[in-house]
């Protein structure tokens, strides 16, 4: 049931192996592949972790599916040692997906004022005006 052992002489397998094609999503490929080396604390790496989770369906099914292939489906972020996190933010480009978008730039636009009011302030220092019937 398990998978054979190595050829005598074989290197060992690599500590974090990276995950299946099937934890990925279609047509996407890791940027970049998680070194062994932790840079940040475990809740760095758990919030970043809980904003990737957040900012979309896809993400969050990404990683409850990493937790339930991988972690015995242990899905809080925060009960996993900053090793485990750092490997999945980096092997699946978290800080690409959680990073703020620049906002949209908007173009300004002058509206001239309406010809009325130029003609307003004109008329107010001239005849008076009558209201009603006439005197």
């Amino acid at each position: 049931p398990g998978a054979p052992p190595p050829p005598a002489g074989a290197p060992p397998p690599p500590a974090f192996a990276p995950p299946p094609p099937a934890i990925l999503p279609a047509g996407a490929a890791p940027v970049q592949r998680f070194d062994g080396v932790v840079t940040g604390t475990k809740e760095h790496w758990a919030q970043k972790l809980k904003q990737f989770q957040r900012s979309s369906e896809q993400n969050n099914e990404l990683w409850n599916l990493y937790c339930d292939t991988y972690l015995g489906g242990v899905r809080d972020p925060s009960r996993h040692d900053a090793t485990l996190l750092q490997e999945f933010c980096v092997n699946h480009d978290v800080e690409a997906a959680v990073a703020p978008r620049p906002a949209a730039r908007r173009r300004a636009v002058t509206v001239p004022p309406p010809a009325w009011i130029g003609q307003r302030a004109a008329s107010a220092g001239s005849a008076s005006r009558s209201y009603g019937a006439a005197a």
